[in-house]
């Protein structure tokens, strides 16, 4: 089985709009006959978040400082014109920052987590031991780790890189579980993807790119994503 993104998330982050819960109704109403579902959080209020649910594996959240684009799929199919990202995400960006009270852009988010599975099937848990051991012995100097946290059964390599305007932050190490993925305060919605991730153990990597910029266009979230695509190739292939 070759390695999957079992989340990618895009975050567009603007200044706030004080403004947000008297005009998201008009923003978002062209686009609720689309959504399989929409939960309202804080309604009424002006931190009021809407949760647009558009199918099993995407969904949009939109509030007063920050549209975020959330998919449980495969990444290749969101570079391709016409792909859900294009539309309907930028569509309703598009629609939000057409408000007049809309300020600027002040940065964009790219953030996915990848898995590489190694085992799968019922005995997959019976390698977690091994998998730590493999992956400690290529990255890391026995000696040295034990001498700080003797029998760890966990480990992984952060790197983090913070150019003017841009920071990139890459961590991988042992997958031992979904549970690996809800650590981080993330919960798998697609039930394909949770099937998919719950079944295997390998290996697992996370890789954030965040960017201070003030436009964004559908050409330059590929870019982002390439980006993302090329870090991950270096690590596995």
């Amino acid at each position: 089985m070759n390695y999957f993104a079992a989340i990618h998330q895009f975050e567009i982050r603007y200044t706030k709009l004080l403004n947000f819960a008297n005009v998201a109704p008009m923003v978002i109403s062209p686009f609720i006959p689309l959504c399989k579902d929409i939960q309202v959080e804080n309604e009424y209020r002006s931190d009021v978040r809407y949760t647009m649910i558009f199918d099993d594996d995407f969904s949009i959240i939109i509030n007063s400082d920050r549209i975020l684009f959330r998919y449980e799929g495969e990444l290749e199919n969101l570079a391709q014109s016409n792909s859900v990202i294009e539309d309907p995400f930028f569509a309703i960006f598009i629609k939000l920052q057409g408000i007049p009270s809309f300020g600027k852009i002040t940065s964009l988010l790219c953030y996915t987590i990848f898995v590489n599975p190694v085992h799968e099937g019922d005995d997959r848990n019976d390698y977690k031991s091994a998998l730590h051991l493999e992956f400690s012995k290529k990255y890391f100097k026995e000696d040295k780790t034990s001498s700080i946290l003797n029998n760890a059964n966990d480990s992984a390599v952060t790197l983090e890189r913070n150019d003017d305007g841009e920071q990139i932050g890459i961590s991988f190490g042992p997958y031992m579980g979904i549970s690996d993925i809800n650590k981080r305060n993330i919960a798998l919605w697609s039930p394909i993807m949770i099937t998919k991730s719950n079944s295997v153990t390998g290996y697992m990597a996370e890789i954030k790119i965040y960017e201070l910029i003030e436009e964004i266009s559908f050409g330059r979230y590929k870019q982002m994503l390439k980006t993302t695509e090329d870090y991950i190739r270096k690590i596995w292939e």
